[in-house]
């Protein structure tokens, strides 16, 4: 019985620790944002898989505990039954949390509300755009997005300055956006349909 313990306090040890690490630096990338909000908008699994992982390594070792300690203290082993399979659902929570959170990812999540309202901002506010549509987004990585739209542009453009127009909202997009790695821009002048 005091091997089981001593056990389960070294897997608290080394759980533990890498739980506070993997947990300060999630805080730290939540710019202020709670913790369920922070995870529910970071697009970075590798950020918050370690901190549920960790966080439930930490949950099974209390129950483990109190499985194996009720068992003893009540002389009912089939106390320590009942912590696996407590431990069981704690896994398949964490399980279920990290499928919702990285299955949007795989099948090409669009940028969240706000980065798509700054690239509107940035496409709109051209003095060379009339009009926009269509902007449509997906993101391929954690900090790579694929940006399409659709842009009028002033009827009074040459070709070489709708191709200039063009590069110069790319560059724009880039700099506000900087997850944006990916632009592609329909152009077309006013009054026409090329």
């Amino acid at each position: 019985m005091g091997v089981g313990y001593l056990v389960l306090a070294g897997a608290t040890l080394f759980d533990g620790t890498s739980f506070v690490i993997a947990y300060r630096a999630f805080r730290r990338s939540a710019n202020g944002r709670g913790f369920w909000a922070h995870l529910r908008g970071s697009k970075d699994p590798s950020q918050f898989a370690v901190v549920l992982e960790d966080g439930a390594d930490l949950s099974g070792i209390a129950l483990a505990f109190l499985g194996v300690y009720l068992g003893h203290a009540l002389r009912m082993p089939r106390l320590d039954g009942v912590a696996s399979i407590a431990i069981g659902l704690v896994l398949t929570g964490v399980a279920i949390i990290l499928m919702r959170q990285t299955k949007a990812l795989l099948l090409g999540e669009s940028a969240s509300a706000e980065v798509r309202r700054r690239l509107h901002e940035v496409i709109n506010t051209d003095d060379e755009v009339l009009a926009s549509d269509r902007l449509l987004t997906m993101h391929l990585g954690p900090h790579d997005i694929l940006l399409t739209t659709s842009v009028q542009l002033v009827n009074d453009l040459s070709e070489p300055d709708v191709a200039r127009a063009i590069m110069r909202l790319e560059n724009r997009i880039r700099e506000t956006v900087p997850d944006v790695k990916h632009v592609c821009i329909d152009a077309r002048r006013a009054g026409r349909s090329d």
